[in-house]
């Protein structure tokens, strides 16, 4: 799969974000965006533009603010790049997932926790990069250093506090000085030609 990773622009007003796909393809895993309305559970006031990641690639002309809390909201490819100002990412990431089943189980649970939060404690809150973090590390991606003991509190307690997508992109970038270990390679940007199925079905 891969794994997008834009880190903050002040200019820009984005506080960063983090989105995973099926390799070389559209099929979003996880793009946890919180909506800023309450027209209606993952949905923005304008609920015929704003569309979640279920094989669509519908893009939110409302827009997405930055806020403490919110709706959780998975957010299709096109969406997503959207919310982020059409802008590249600042890195994108290749991995191989160990452990299918778990990594498929935790991307659900994330998908289906109601409420963002850019400090998400307990587990019935999460954001884009603790949710994209505990899915790799269900997956067997063998992270090491500050980003292991945060691996063992998300064992232990099913969530972490605040992760920036700026450390989550350190943390990915130290694993591909031994790609042929750890199972991830950093590789360029380019938008996908195609749409695969992806290998988990749609949470909601």
């Amino acid at each position: 799969m891969n794994v997008y990773v834009w880190k903050k622009r002040i200019i820009k007003t984005s506080v960063g974000h983090v989105m995973m796909t099926e390799h070389n393809a559209k099929d979003v895993f996880l793009s946890e965006f919180p909506t800023t309305t309450s027209a209606g559970e993952g949905y923005s006031a304008d609920s015929k533009k704003g569309q979640r990641a279920e094989g669509t690639d519908g893009v939110s002309r409302t827009g997405y603010e930055p806020t403490m809390e919110g709706s959780n909201v998975t957010m299709a490819y096109d969406a997503t790049f959207y919310n982020e100002g059409y802008r590249d990412p600042d890195a994108v990431y290749m991995v191989q997932v160990r452990d299918v089943e778990a990594f498929n189980r935790v991307v659900r649970e994330k998908r289906a926790v109601k409420i963002w939060s850019s400090d998400p404690e307990v587990s019935s809150k999460t954001q884009c990069s603790t949710a994209v973090f505990a899915a790799l590390v269900a997956g067997g991606v063998p992270f090491k250093g500050r980003a292991e003991e945060w691996a063992r509190n998300i064992k232990v307690h099913g969530e972490i506090s605040c992760l920036f997508p700026g450390t989550l992109d350190d943390w990915m970038a130290d694993l591909t000085s031994k790609s042929s270990i750890t199972g991830v390679w950093r590789i360029p940007f380019k938008v996908p030609k195609q749409t695969k199925t992806a290998a988990i079905a749609p949470a909601r």
